[in-house]
């Protein structure tokens, strides 16, 4: 990053929590509880039909663990929306790379 500055709004930070809020609109139960699980599949089941089959046949081969591929899609899903940031304006840190975390408008 320091050594192309180009990169600076390519190469994002994100939260999954935060994106999953912004989806759904308040904060979900524990990604750790069936209930969380399940309301996380289906919201990204409702932008990208049948991705919770993909992430069970995923996780069966790769065995990784089902709540870090829903972290990981709802994040690749994200970069598909406008895109806002906190703060608003971004701080720079002493290489001059801004310090925000980004989420989707929706």
């Amino acid at each position: 990053m320091r050594e192309n500055p180009s990169f600076y709004d390519i190469a994002l930070e994100s939260h999954p929590e935060i994106c999953f809020t912004m989806f759904y609109g308040q904060p979900l139960p524990s990604k750790y509880s069936v209930e969380g699980i399940d309301i996380r599949l289906k919201l990204l089941d409702s932008y990208l039909p049948k991705i919770s089959d993909e992430i069970f046949r995923v996780h069966e081969k790769l065995k990784i663990p089902v709540h870090d591929l829903v972290d990981a899609s709802v994040l690749a899903i994200s970069q598909f929306f406008e895109l806002q940031s906190v703060p608003d304006i971004p701080q720079f840190d002493e290489y001059g790379i801004p310090m925000r975390i980004v989420y989707p408008k929706v």
